[in-house]
């Protein structure tokens, strides 16, 4: 299956960018590139369950993105290394693995071809994801995608502006996040699912708190999300600083295997 061959109103690949893409947004909003904000990814061995696996595994493909944006390549291919076997564990074919970690190594110092390989890591993840049937395991390797993406970019502003273009951008995720919050609920007869849902339920609330005249979306292309017709939700300096608690605090419980269930 071609993503063309893909329904727009029904595929996740268009509800959810890849985080390459997600990160890409605030590179270009001079995002800076913090060693300390990578996770492990030796303790990728410590995951145990689907739910542990599933959502560090979201985290790994974004920390991958965010080497490959900032030319980081060792650190990037050994994230490969370690999303391959997750995915296996996770019942992922990692058939596809075997030739984007070998263009990974032969592309070393070529950021732009690093991006892609870390874009289509996620989509042919997500296609595989589809067509068994597996619509959990997205909303689960989705929603630590996600985490981790908003994590870094609001740990990289040190002080609050209005005026951050950064902080438009952390704003603005509030779309994929109304899309990841509707998949998530669509999924949620699958007990994992069902224990990520208060914290998704929790960000979506916030999100929802944040002000902005009417916006019309469109979608260009896969995981390609444009604005118009309207302002940008305005995250004012409550609303970031209550954000950025939540998501550090989210964040740390799915490294350290402390999410609660429901």
């Amino acid at each position: 299956m071609k993503l063309s061959d893909i329904e727009v109103t029904k595929s996740f690949v268009y509800l959810f960018p890849a985080p390459g893409e997600v990160l890409d947004r605030f590179y270009n909003a001079d995002l800076e590139f913090v060693e300390d904000h990578l996770h492990d990814p030796t303790k990728s061995d410590t995951y145990l369950t689907v739910k542990e696996k599933g959502l560090n595994l979201g985290i790994y493909i974004t920390d991958m993105a965010y080497c490959a944006l900032f030319s980081r390549n060792s650190e990037a291919t050994d994230y490969l290394d370690v999303i391959r076997k997750l995915s296996s564990d996770l019942n992922v074919s990692t058939t596809v693995f075997e030739s984007l970690i070998d263009r990974a190594r032969n592309n070393i110092g070529q950021r732009d071809s690093l991006v892609t390989i870390s874009n289509e890591v996620f989509y042919n993840m997500v296609e595989f994801l589809e067509e068994s049937d597996q619509e959990n395991a997205i909303a689960i390797i989705s929603s630590g995608a996600y985490i981790e993406s908003l994590f870094l970019a609001l740990n990289s502003v040190e002080e609050y502006d209005q005026d951050d273009p950064i902080i438009r951008q952390i704003s603005e995720m509030k779309y994929p996040m109304e899309n990841l919050m509707g998949h998530a609920e669509s999924a949620s007869d699958d007990p994992n699912v069902q224990s990520i849902l208060k914290f998704i339920e929790e960000l979506n609330t916030l999100f929802s708190e944040l002000e902005a005249t009417a916006l019309k979306t469109e979608v260009s292309e896969p995981g390609v999300i444009s604005f118009s017709g309207g302002e940008s939700p305005e995250l004012n300096q409550d609303n970031f600083d209550e954000m950025k608690q939540m998501v550090m605090l989210i964040r740390e419980n799915i490294v350290s295997n402390n999410l609660e269930s429901n």
